[in-house]
């Protein structure tokens, strides 16, 4: 086995050829004044910075000369000074090399007040020291951090630092944000969102369009808004956007421990946002372990406008709490929405949120729009205002099968009132049902349709409550408690 070992000593330079066998020259940084592309820090090494002399990392404390006079002092990371500008010329120096570089911050806390367009600079990495380590305040109230504008940008990476304001200080802007015009010149692709902390924003990340976009290990919270039980209208999430065409807004966008809540996690102070994630006119979201609570409107809301909602899927992932629905599947427009399944996810408190009188009427899910081939399995629906799961129109070929429903005192679990007569409904088998009757003061049912809502399948379930049928179904066999 080759000797990695590497040693540094002060004052001092020397060559390491047992790096994968890549020779990399690692030398203390050079006297105050003297330019060079950038450094990584090193801690517990006897020096604070070591020098990369490849070209590619761009330390957003260096100095960068041809970016003109603006670009002769670095960022102090000290928490007071204004590094806007500092940081803007390592992004600039950075996006000129012909390789795209790396734009590194030691740790420290580096106020800013962003606006940095990051348009077409292909391969370009925002590296922090990591989340307890590196901190972005922004201080301006309204601006977006990062941006882009109409054509995006290709292989971008973002990593291992901390967002954050001022309590309550943001009345609006992005840390993120990419909504270009419908058709657009080019859509952000193969983007990596990794280990990120944002706090005390007014919204979070907003990708407008996109192909192939990762985020992973993302923790929103404590958002700033006005405090319960003023209106908030803050968004934490946004994938996809309202087309105002029949064209596809985004394809494959894949979550993975991605936490959106509505609270400060350390006091659990009620710090809501208005919608947690919103999702419009898109393809193909793959969510695991996504977990959002505290929505004054909607934990996630998905909307289909001219395009539509199709092939999406989440597992093992949690909605709870808020003033309405905890999910609402809408459709404001002619688009199509279909195969959207949900596996194994968590449902609770629709119309309950924390801070707020409860809001009568609200289901956990709020499916409204014709939605074919989707599916509930595994699920569990607990606590609303209203009835728990309500489907407003057919959901033809769909199933909803293996869940667990416990509906609040006096009402009903499932709703199926189907807008079109005589359409196909979706095969209901193998839940566990609890209604809210409370028999001698109020009357709630497992499963209530109306008379146009019959042509579904109800088998194999076990129903607390009964059922309620305004015509019954062709089928309707081999369940308990009715």
């Amino acid at each position: 086995m080759k000797s990695r070992v590497i040693a540094i000593l002060l004052g001092m330079s020397l060559p390491i050829c047992a790096l994968g066998g890549v020779a990399v020259n690692l030398q203390v940084p050079p006297p105050p004044g003297t330019q060079q592309n950038g450094f990584f820090n090193v801690s517990g090494a006897g020096i604070s910075q070591v020098q990369d002399l490849g070209g590619q990392v761009y330390n957003v404390k260096n100095v960068y000369p041809a970016g003109g006079a603006s670009c002769l002092q670095g960022a102090k990371g000290d928490g007071t000074t204004d590094d806007t500008l500092a940081i803007g010329c390592a992004i600039t120096a950075a996006g000129g090399a012909t390789a795209r570089g790396v734009v590194f911050f030691p740790p420290g806390t580096y106020n800013t007040t962003g606006h940095y367009n990051l348009t077409s600079l292909n391969g370009l990495v925002i590296q922090g020291s990591g989340v307890a380590s590196t901190t972005l305040k922004i201080t301006s109230a309204v601006n977006n951090l990062f941006y882009w504008d109409n054509g995006a940008a290709v292989e971008q990476t973002f990593r291992d630092f901390l967002v954050t304001s001022a309590v309550n200080f943001r009345t609006g802007g992005w840390v993120f944000s990419y909504v270009p015009p419908v058709p657009s010149l080019g859509y952000l692709t193969q983007a990596r969102f990794e280990n990120i902390d944002i706090r005390n924003q007014w919204n979070g990340i907003q990708i407008g369009q996109f192909l192939f976009v990762h985020m992973s290990h993302i923790m929103m919270s404590e958002w700033s808004q006005p405090a319960p039980p003023a209106f908030q209208s803050g968004i934490g999430l946004q994938i996809g956007q309202w087309a105002g065409a029949v064209i596809n807004q985004g394809t494959g966008f894949h979550i993975t421990n991605v936490h959106i809540y509505g609270n400060n996690l350390i006091t659990n102070a009620v710090l809501p946002i208005g919608t947690g994630v919103l999702v419009q006119d898109c393809d193909a979201i793959a969510a695991y372990d996504l977990e959002v609570g505290g929505g004054y409107f909607d934990c996630m809301k998905m909307e289909a406008g001219i395009y539509g909602l199709h092939n999406h899927f989440f597992s093992m992932s949690q909605f709870d709490s808020s003033t309405a629905a905890t999910v609402w599947i809408h459709n404001a427009g002619t688009g199509s929405v279909g195969d959207i399944r949900f596996v194994g996810c968590y449902f609770a408190n629709g119309g309950h949120f924390s801070g707020y009188p409860d809001n009568p009427g609200q289901p956990v899910v709020l499916v409204e729009p014709s939605m074919q081939g989707s599916t509930f399995s595994g699920c569990t629906f607990a606590s609303s205002t209203g009835t728990l799961f309500v489907i407003r129109k057919n959901m033809w070929g769909g199933t909803i099968t293996g869940n667990t429903l416990t509906a609040d005192a006096c009402q009903n679990a499932i709703l199926y009132s189907d807008e079109y007569a005589n359409a196909v409904g979706p095969t209901i088998s193998g839940n566990s049902v609890i209604s809210g009757n409370i028999p001698g003061t109020c009357t709630a049912y497992a499963i209530v349709t109306d008379n146009t809502a019959y042509r579904s399948v109800i088998v194999g379930n076990t129903l607390i409550g009964g059922t309620s049928f305004g015509t019954p179904p062709p089928a309707v066999v081999a369940n308990n408690g009715l």
